[in-house]
C-alpha cells in the first residue's frame, strides 16, 4: 500500500538525541565527503549532527584516499 503525501521531518536537535546514529558511507566518489563528516564540517548537513553516539561504516573505495585520520580510527 502506498500512501502519497506523507512525510516526516527530523531536527537535527530530535536526530542528536538518538541512542546511537550509524553513517553507511559508499563509493569513491564520498571520500571529501567522509573527510568532513569525521572532521565535524558544520558547511555540510552531517556534520551538524553530534558525533558522540555515531558509528561510521565505510567500504575501501569510500576510504580511498580518504586523510590518515579516518584511516587510523
Amino acid at each position: 500500500m502506498f500512501v502519497s503525501g506523507r512525510r516526516m521531518t527530523l531536527t537535527y536537535s530530535i536526530i542528536n538525541r538518538a541512542r546511537h546514529i550509524l553513517w553507511l558511507i559508499t563509493g569513491e566518489g564520498k571520500m571529501e565527503m567522509l573527510d568532513r563528516l569525521i572532521q565535524a564540517d558544520r558547511d555540510i548537513p552531517a556534520g551538524r549532527v553530534s558525533q558522540r553516539q555515531a558509528t561510521v561504516v565505510a567500504d575501501a573505495a569510500a576510504l580511498t584516499g580518504a586523510s590518515e585520520k579516518i584511516r587510523s580510527r
